[in-house]
């Protein structure tokens, strides 16, 4: 399977504008002021005067002057790399794949050729699942079944239904040994199949490497 030549990206565009962002800090919202390196639909690097851990949940404002035209988007941190001048470079996931208008809100062209708006290629798969919500200690891993994998995200059947938004930590198995793997989802999107079945759609905090995936596969 020519994984490589099939898996693609979003494409990042750069950036230099600068916004702000929420993080919560000791059960309190704060608000830092943030300069946008680049974005994509799935993602977002930001330059940040605090260090941030992976895992951690921001609310990335759109740049702009009229609060009327500003929103909102949440995003997790996947990376935190310091910089000479003592500030952070933050690599981060979205919580959801932005539309146009958001990624045009975002600074990122007002029109996209087709051939670069591209998601990660999403495989069937046979891979074995199950999951556990991060914020809480007490859940056990319960069974997911894996609907189809890509190197960015899953499509599961679980049986409880769960908020977009909340991270998720999934412990994936594919069909060859040594494949076990844990990796953090956020959930972007659900539809109940059933009054004790639901579909959710997780994407994944880092995308997979060739290997991790083939390996699933």
């Amino acid at each position: 399977m020519a994984v490589e030549e099939e898996r693609r990206v979003s494409v990042r565009f750069p950036s230099d504008a600068a916004t702000t962002l929420q993080a919560e800090s000791g059960g309190a919202q704060e608000c830092l002021q943030a300069n946008i390196q680049d974005v994509s639909r799935g993602g977002i690097n930001l330059l940040v005067d605090r260090y941030f851990e992976s895992g951690s949940l921001l609310s990335v404002e759109t740049p702009g002057k009229e609060d009327r035209t500003r929103f909102a988007v949440l995003a997790y941190v996947v990376h935190a790399t310091e910089q000479k001048n003592g500030k952070w470079a933050l690599g981060c996931t979205f919580a959801r794949q932005l539309s146009d208008a958001d990624l045009e809100a975002f600074g990122g062209p007002r029109r996209i050729d087709s051939s670069d708006n591209r998601t990660s290629e999403r495989y069937l798969c046979a891979v074995v699942g199950s999951y556990q919500i991060v914020s809480d200690d007490a859940q056990q891993y319960l069974p997911a079944r894996v609907l189809n994998i890509s190197a960015s995200g899953a499509l599961l059947v679980i049986s409880q239904p769960i908020d977009t938004g909340v991270l998720l930590s999934l412990k994936l198995s594919g069909p060859r040994a040594g494949s076990a793997q844990t990796i953090l989802g956020c959930v972007v999107h659900r539809r109940a199949e059933s009054e004790q079945e639901w579909t959710i759609g997780c994407n994944f905090i880092r995308e997979l490497s060739e290997l991790e995936l083939e390996a699933l596969l």
